[in-house]
């Protein structure tokens, strides 16, 4: 095949991933933007920076999800491959997740001492998702799993129903 073809197919095949970044940070983002809705923005506001301090804390299994991301499409050309790597590496990070999330619940009554005290309403949030990486690991894992047996269409539209759900209870649901 000449250069021209390759370089097309690569962006093909980059274009899913692409698109399932974008639907993941859409899918995450939803939340909010409705609860801007839902409540003030200052909440909507202890709530993000909330979430940023989760998604910081999520950092080692993201790596750990990117560093293995290799391997999961070296196990993909098997069928089935890819989910007995996502098995062989779900056991430390999900210990982790386990492990930060009481942390999080603990500590989350620092912020305002951490970061400043306009942060104190960032408090509650925070607990409330001190689970969240352990209830996100199983997904980023699968969407791993997916990507690396060349399903990389079915993470998109999945991702996509996911996405549009989300959007359609948050409108249903919030006033």
């Amino acid at each position: 095949p000449s250069q021209l073809t390759c370089v097309f197919s690569a962006i093909r095949s980059g274009t899913f991933f692409w698109g399932a970044n974008v639907i993941g940070k859409v899918y995450s983002d939803t939340d909010k933007i409705m609860l801007a809705r839902l409540a003030s923005l200052s909440d909507a506001g202890a709530y993000s920076a909330a979430h940023r301090i989760i998604e910081f804390a999520l950092i080692p299994v993201n790596s750990l999800v990117i560093a293995s991301t290799s391997d999961f499409f070296r196990a993909g050309k098997n069928s089935g491959g890819a989910l007995a790597i996502a098995r062989s590496v779900i056991t430390i990070p999900m210990a982790f997740c386990l492990a930060i999330a009481p942390i999080i619940y603990i500590s989350a009554d620092l912020i305002p001492a951490l970061i400043g005290e306009s942060y104190a309403a960032a408090i509650l949030p925070l607990k409330l998702l001190a689970l969240l990486p352990a209830i996100s690991l199983p997904r980023l894992l699968l969407q791993a799993v997916l990507a690396a047996e060349y399903m990389a269409k079915q993470v998109i539209v999945a991702l996509g129903c996911g996405t549009l759900i989300v959007i359609t209870l948050n409108f249903l649901l919030i006033p």
